[in-house]
């Protein structure tokens, strides 16, 4: 996305000034920064000064500046001076970045404004979360208030069944006016169960989804993982927590203070497999058509030496999922020197 986005570059120079600006991305969602560099060159060594334009639908989270003088000889001095704006947006639809004007002594230059497109955070970006955890949080119910943090785990109310795909989903919602002070996203921690077969956890990196809660707006930051119960009976969802940091006050150099939350666990229900229809000898395998295939690179190796092992899965002609690990050599099941 950066080095797209680099080609977004307006140039406007003078006689003695020079001015360069742009923009690292053209495309966000809502709760995702954007940072705005504009540099500036220019004979002599009279400090710019910058007139930036109104930023309808983001907010400032941080300035950074820089300058460098240059002693060229008989031609005298050069300034260069940079500055950086990370900008928050705040909510969807084309935003513009309007021209950034810029005075060096008597040279006035202006850059070209900039339109990026920011996605709505309800909109779930491609990838992030999959159906399943998009309707599980839409059914889920708000927090009780909207003017502090909740903490939530999210699962089916249904009971599971042994080998069904499961999903859990950690809920952090924020207050919009703390979740815009944060400098960073939130720290959110869920742990796998016992007695599970389970994907890696999936952690957006912005807002997921927004609410109105009793007239105030609240953004959710979700983690999301899918488990796939091994035995019968309850499972026990770990605590989940979430971690942030607030400003002390609304200077860019301040202080944080930090925070945590934690959830109670959970218990999810999980049901035995039909016994009914089903053959005698039957291993409890829930798949249809199955096919597994595993090898093993390189075929021979020695005590101790790593093995990389990947399993290939086959279910219909379309879904063909591999997986990868790694084995130390303790036995002669493979070839071993």
């Amino acid at each position: 996305m950066t080095g797209a986005c680099l080609a977004l570059v307006a140039v406007v120079q003078g006689q003695a000034l020079d001015v360069t600006a742009a923009v690292d991305r053209a495309r966000v969602t809502v709760g995702e920064e954007v940072t705005l560099t504009i540099q500036v060159r220019a004979q002599g060594v009279d400090a710019p000064r910058f007139d930036l334009p109104p930023l309808s639908g983001f907010s400032v989270v941080g300035t950074r500046d820089a300058a460098e003088v240059a002693l060229e000889g008989a031609s005298g001095a050069s300034r260069t001076a940079l500055r950086a704006l990370t900008l928050r947006a705040e909510r969807p639809g084309r935003l513009t970045i309007g021209s950034v004007r810029v005075h060096v002594g008597d040279a006035v230059a202006t850059t070209a404004p900039f339109t990026i497109a920011v996605d709505s955070a309800a909109s779930f970006p491609t990838g992030a979360l999959s159906a399943a955890a998009r309707a599980l949080l839409a059914a889920a119910p708000p927090p009780y208030r909207g003017d502090q943090v909740a903490l939530s785990i999210v699962a089916p109310a249904a009971p599971a069944t042994v080998g069904h795909q499961l999903d859990v989903i950690l809920a952090a919602w924020f207050p919009r006016p703390l979740r815009e002070r944060l400098r960073r996203p939130p720290l959110l921690t869920l742990l796998t169960p016992e007695n599970v077969w389970g994907y890696p956890p999936v952690t957006p990196s912005g807002v997921v989804l927004s609410r109105t809660v009793h007239g105030l707006p609240m953004d959710l930051y979700a983690v999301h993982q899918i488990l796939f119960p091994l035995t019968a009976g309850n499972i026990v969802i770990p605590p989940g927590s979430v971690e942030y940091a607030v400003p002390v006050n609304f200077s860019f150099f301040s202080s944080e203070e930090r925070y945590s939350l934690s959830t109670d666990s959970a218990v999810v229900a999980v049901q035995p497999l039909p016994a009914a229809g089903r053959l005698p000898g039957d291993q409890g395998i829930v798949a249809e058509s199955l096919q597994l295939a595993v090898t093993v690179n390189p075929p021979e190796g020695h005590v101790g030496e790593p093995l990389e092992v990947m399993r290939t899965r086959h279910q219909d002609p379309v879904a063909v999922r591999h997986r990868r690990c790694t084995l130390e050599v303790e036995a002669d099941a493979i070839a071993v020197r």
